[in-house]
């Protein structure tokens, strides 16, 4: 209800006054805000974090490191879905800081993601290590 009615939100208007309790106010003048579905999703991972419970993230690298170990259709295909359920604006976080999301996402989507690392950063894709399903 918060949501729809557009009581919580991150998709914040230039011109508008945000007013923040016991804290102050200020005029939004830049900037745009993560999608506020994948906010939920973020805190939803902090809610299962703070019970003891895997998050997103950890479980798309676990399963990515699983895949690494026993590259099969099945482990590409929950690597994906597990992937896919991590919040996108925290997608990145996946991998490491060199790589971010680069080889799980070559494993899921293929050579695609070696095109658009060398036009986003003007050099050969570096990792290009990720081995194919073995019973494909």
């Amino acid at each position: 209800m918060l949501i729809e009615n557009e009581t919580l939100t991150t998709d914040l208007k230039i011109g508008e006054i945000v007013t923040i309790l016991n804290l102050g106010s200020f005029k939004v003048v830049s900037g745009c805000g993560a999608d506020i579905k994948s906010k939920v999703s973020e805190l939803n991972d902090k809610f299962n974090e703070l019970n003891g419970r895997e998050n997103s993230i950890a479980k798309c690298a676990r399963i990515f490191d699983e895949y690494k170990q026993n590259p099969t259709k099945k482990l590409r295909d929950e690597l994906k879905y597990a992937y896919e359920a991590v919040p996108e604006h925290q997608r990145i976080f996946v991998g490491t800081m060199d790589t971010k999301d680069y080889e799980v996402r070559q494993v899921i989507f293929g050579d695609i993601v070696k095109k658009e690392w060398e036009d986003d950063y003007g050099y050969e894709y570096p990792y290009d290590d990720m081995p194919k399903p073995s019973d494909e």
